[in-house]
């Protein structure tokens, strides 16, 4: 009932809760009713998924979701949230420092990219976009006059939809001048 009535509209997110329900709680959970999963069970079994802790976080967080479903539907009683009686401990966090490329690093990236990869990874490293905006990115995005890129959409699998947040949603400043080589 959730996957038909209340699935987030927005194709990414629910391309990722399809996957987290049908590759990890419908198989551990879907033949459970739910007043019978507990929350110390589902902490142990989280604990025992062998993925990033962020991952398990967000699946964490859709279990939790579901839960909040079944008392809306009043197949449980409306009481505390029993996903919030405990914590995925990282899910926050990265599990390590992000490697920052020094930039004789970045030219030989760049030499060893073909076209039009070259332009993306060079418009990447400039605007630090995701994937899913640097792919919707349009020449009318571009104002040239103002020196400012708008960040109107994205892609995802061939869809274009809006950005992710309304953050992202504003133009960013361009820096236009003369290169140095």
């Amino acid at each position: 009932k959730y996957m038909r009535e209340e699935m987030p509209a927005r194709y990414s997110t629910s391309k990722s809760y399809r996957s987290y329900l049908e590759n990890h709680i419908l198989p551990k959970w879907g033949e459970r009713r739910v007043d019978d999963v507990r929350a110390n069970e589902v902490r142990l079994w989280l604990k025992s998924i062998p993925l990033a802790s962020k991952t398990v976080g967000h699946i964490r967080d859709l279990v939790r979701t579901l839960f909040r479903f079944a008392m809306l539907w009043e197949w449980i009683p409306v009481a505390e949230n029993p996903m919030t009686l405990f914590r995925i401990e990282r899910s926050t966090r990265r599990k390590q420092k992000p490697r920052v490329l020094s930039p004789e690093e970045f030219h030989k990236l760049v030499k060893a990219v073909r076209e039009p990869y070259r332009t993306m990874v060079i418009l990447d490293a400039c605007l630090g976009l995701g994937c899913s905006e640097l792919l919707g990115l349009c020449w009318c995005d571009f104002d040239w006059i103002k020196s400012e890129v708008k960040i109107q959409r994205g892609i995802v699998d061939g869809r274009v939809g809006s950005v992710k947040t309304e953050y992202r949603n504003k133009p960013l400043p361009l820096q236009i001048g003369r290169a140095h080589v």
